[in-house]
């Protein structure tokens, strides 16, 4: 038996994958052989090692977390990267909108309110209306208390 033969078939004398007669052939060589003593002993370290390695299972959220820090990284950079009027402006027209809103608002509210407010206060057009109509029983909300019959 020569070392070629052993380094060719080192994995396999590692996994024991061939006869024991061969075995116990390269097993003899390599009591002789101190190159291949400590080529298998090398190959017997790093199969150790890997198996090691295989064993240790990595944190489930690393990958959120680097995720989430390149998402932060890329955040800064285009806040940093916008001029600064247009970051001092922002909060101006977000204020300038919140004041349009509250008087569009206040607006439509006062809009609606009008005519019931005219209806209820002159009950000349409400009689107008009953006696053109001529509907007997016509009853409004706000002026309900003028009708009682």
């Amino acid at each position: 038996m020569d070392c070629s033969h052993v380094r060719n078939r080192l994995f396999d004398f590692q996994e024991d994958t061939f006869p024991t007669e061969e075995r116990k052939k390269i097993e003899q060589h390599i009591r002789s052989c101190p190159a291949c003593a400590r080529l298998i002993e090398g190959v017997q370290e790093f199969s150790s090692a890997l198996n090691h390695e295989k064993a240790i299972e990595p944190n489930p959220f690393a990958g959120t977390r680097i995720l989430q820090h390149i998402e932060s990284e890329l955040e800064n950079r285009t806040r940093k990267s916008q001029p600064a009027f247009r970051r001092a402006l922002q909060p101006a027209l977000v204020t300038m909108g919140l004041l349009l809103a509250l008087v569009v608002g206040y607006a439509v509210g006062q809009r609606s309110t009008l005519p019931t407010a005219l209806t209820a206060s002159n009950s000349q057009p409400v009689e107008m209306i009953r006696s053109d109509l001529f509907i007997n029983d016509f009853v409004d909300e706000n002026t309900a208390f003028l009708f009682n019959e």
